[in-house]
């Protein structure tokens, strides 16, 4: 086993704004990066503990993608390239930071630009100081052979988007500016409604609910004479609309067929097949994340056939909606806003998490069903070089060719410019 790398660098103080004669009085501390490469590096007792200490204090909704669990899975059933840095002040661990090593790749259009990044799992590290991102962007690209640093749905309130904002330790590009909508979750499904919607909004919601049990109905009547018809005496007793949640790894070959069948109806057919597929790989995925207790997912049965799936996960606080999709034939019954309902009723009654996250995205649904909206970047540091430089000019063509099309060539360098001071 290789000692891990270490990097140190030094912080005066309390803040790097004090003046000279201040400074010489205080005491330095040493900051300490480390990147551990094996099991038995990130298994030590110090390490975890520090890593779920800070996984209690963090306020990032998407700290499930930082956990350990999550971590080993990536690591035992894709075989990725992952580290783990710990940033150290004076042998006091303040910050943890998974991160994945691969091909990123942008899609601009007209070509699609691919290099090598280090992806933090998460979007941020773990932790609440803005201290030590610095030296851990410049330790990571000394020790890597990375072209950037990447960061998907960081916060903007986040300590590591300011860190980002005034780096130098590359050339910062701003790909996307989302929103992340998110539902704080109450006691009960009514209390939700009642502060959400409006009298006429939730009697609405709630015939919607209505007129897709009366379908499943109207299945199971015309499917009684079938060759199924044991299987459907089996449902009907159930209820002709099911709800089902997938959370054990017995239940996770009955979700990929039968997610996999609306899958293929749904309108995001394209995106849905990576997602709920029948494979091996996929299920042994599933299967360890449902052994460690972070699957949640769903199927939402109308009379003998699915309707509507979730592909989603829960841990650090939060529940994950990693991806819904319904029968597009149905869609005059509303199965969609069936599913969310019934999932959130299902939330709120069962190992209740403080969030609901729907990720980035501008959906009208989302934002009709969040209490809050968070802003968010996709960012990445690009190494300081000529290719870099390249790399960078290359978004701003992209960009700039977006602003000609979209406001026919007037003032289109202008507001690129102001929209690049405004990052």
């Amino acid at each position: 086993m290789s000692d891990p790398v270490r990097h140190e660098g030094t912080v005066r103080g309390l803040a790097g704004a004090a003046s000279a004669k201040n400074a010489k009085s205080k005491p330095t501390v040493t900051t300490t990066i480390r990147f551990l490469e094996t099991e038995r590096e990130w298994n030590a007792p110090l390490v975890q503990q520090a890593w779920h200490q800070l996984l209690t204090e963090t306020t990032n909704p998407n700290a499930l993608f930082s956990t350990p669990e999550w971590y080993e899975n990536k690591r035992k059933t894709k075989g990725e390239e992952l580290r783990v840095a710990v940033v150290e002040n004076d042998a006091k661990i303040i910050a943890i930071a998974p991160f994945l090593l691969g091909q990123q790749e942008f899609y601009l259009k007209f070509y699609r630009m691919r290099f090598r990044t280090a992806q933090l799992l998460g979007g941020e590290g773990l932790t609440q100081r803005q201290e030590g991102y610095e030296l851990l962007f410049k330790a990571i690209f000394r020790t890597f052979d990375v072209a950037g640093i990447h960061f998907r749905l960081l916060s903007t309130e986040s300590p590591c988007w300011k860190a980002v904002q005034s780096s130098r330790a590359g050339f910062v590009q701003v790909h996307d500016r989302l929103k992340m909508y998110l539902v704080n979750l109450p006691p009960t499904l009514d209390a939700y409604l009642s502060a959400r919607f409006d009298s006429s909004h939730r009697r609405n919601l709630k015939h919607r609910v209505k007129l897709l049990r009366e379908q499943g109905e109207h299945r199971l009547w015309r499917c009684s004479a079938c060759t199924a018809a044991p299987e459907c005496a089996r449902l009907r007793e159930k209820g002709e609309l099911r709800l089902q949640r997938i959370s054990a790894p017995e239940d996770i070959p009955e979700f990929l067929h039968a997610g996999g069948q609306v899958a293929q109806a749904s309108w995001q057919a394209r995106e849905a097949e990576w997602l709920v597929k029948e494979t091996p790989e996929w299920n042994a995925h599933l299967s360890d994340l449902a052994t460690q207790g972070l699957l949640r997912s769903y199927l939402l049965w109308c009379g003998p056939a699915p309707c509507a799936y979730a592909l989603g996960f829960q841990g650090g606080g939060c529940y994950q909606a990693y991806s819904i999709g319904y029968d597009q034939s149905m869609a005059k019954f509303s199965p969609g806003t069936v599913m969310l309902l019934l999932l959130l009723e299902d939330l709120m009654q069962h190992d209740r998490p403080e969030k609901f996250n729907f990720g980035g995205g501008e959906n009208e649904y989302k934002r009709r069903f969040a209490t809050e909206a968070a802003e968010v970047r996709n960012v990445t540091i690009l190494r300081r070089s000529i290719m870099g430089g390249l790399r960078v000019a290359g978004f701003w063509f992209y960009r700039f060719l977006g602003e000609m099309r979209r406001n026919r060539g007037v003032s289109a360098a202008k507001r690129l410019l102001f929209s690049r001071k405004a990052t």
